[in-house]
Order: structure tokens, then C-alpha cells, then sequence
């Protein structure tokens, strides 16, 4: 996989090219690097493919509590667990060996961050403008996580998306 450089300072882009259809691209400089979609529509499982790379699937499990799962396209074991906590705003990934990465959600708004444990802020997500369908991604500190997990950003937009559709 030709390697995604997630350094600070830098911003990419996810684009809904289509207005027919649950298909996001994330664009650095024009250039598409990956696609976060939607196989069925209103599902609640979705596809990650990097276009240089690997594949991975996101699916429910559970009515009450709800997690989500990531997994390798092809392979059945997760490789992420993603547990929906009710009435709060800020939610753990779990990675694998234990890591965790904190999703928060600013209320009321499409954006959110994704921080370490301890408070720190990796990247930032905001919405381009009230009526748009892009959104910007920031990235705001250097990660180690980030670095070897690149889904994670994609798995909290697709996060961000799902909180999106609940709300319309």
C-alpha cells in the first residue's frame, strides 16, 4: 500500500461526489485516496477501500448496547471494536493491542475530533458549509496511531455520517 502521509498541518477532503448515492471519496490535492461507502442502501454496514491498498469492512452487532466492528475485507475476525455509548458525545475506539483512540462529537454540529486517551487532539473534522456534502479533515498532531491505523479517520467519519442520518 502506497503509504497516506498524515503529517500536522496538512488537511484532506471528503467528498460526496454524488448526490444519488452513499459514496465518499477522501481527496488530498484533487487526487482520490480512498472511498467510504455504503453497499445497501440506509445499511448500517459500510466498505473502506483504499485505492493503493488494503480493504476493510464496518458492521453492527447488537441491538442494546450497539458496537460496530471493523474487519479486513475477506477475514472474519475484527481488527476494531467501536461501542456506542447513549447520551454522551465523546466514544472510544479500541484498536488492536489494546490502544484506544477517543472520538468526540461536537453537539448539535458534523465535526468532531479524534484525540488520545489523555485529551490530546489528533485530527479534527468540520463540516465545509451548512448545505455542502464535504467535509474537512485537519490533522493536527503526529501520531503513531494514525500512522500505522489510517482507517481510524475513516471509521470516525463514517461515525460522523451515521450521527448525520439519525438526525435528518
Amino acid at each position: 500500500m502506497e503509504e497516506i502521509k498524515y503529517e500536522r498541518g496538512k488537511s484532506f477532503f471528503l467528498a460526496k461526489p454524488s448526490f444519488w448515492r452513499e459514496k465518499y471519496e477522501l481527496q488530498d490535492a484533487g487526487q482520490t485516496l480512498a472511498l467510504l461507502f455504503y453497499p445497501k442502501w440506509y445499511s448500517e454496514n459500510a466498505e473502506i477501500n483504499y485505492l493503493k491498498g488494503k480493504n476493510y469492512q464496518i458492521y453492527a452487532k447488537g441491538f442494546i448496547p450497539l458496537k460496530h466492528y471493523l474487519r479486513e475485507k475477506g477475514y472474519e475476525n475484527p481488527i476494531a471494536e467501536y461501542e456506542i455509548k447513549l447520551f454522551k458525545f465523546d466514544d472510544f475506539l479500541i484498536l488492536p493491542m489494546g490502544a484506544k483512540l477517543r472520538f468526540v462529537f461536537k453537539m448539535g454540529r458534523d465535526g468532531g475530533e479524534i484525540q488520545t486517551e489523555n485529551g490530546m487532539t489528533l485530527v479534527t473534522v468540520k463540516k465545509k458549509s451548512l448545505f455542502s456534502f464535504e467535509y474537512i479533515i485537519d490533522i493536527e498532531n503526529n501520531s503513531e496511531l494514525i500512522d500505522k491505523y489510517p482507517w481510524a479517520i475513516l471509521f470516525f467519519c463514517y461515525k460522523l455520517l451515521q450521527r448525520r442520518r439519525r438526525r435528518h
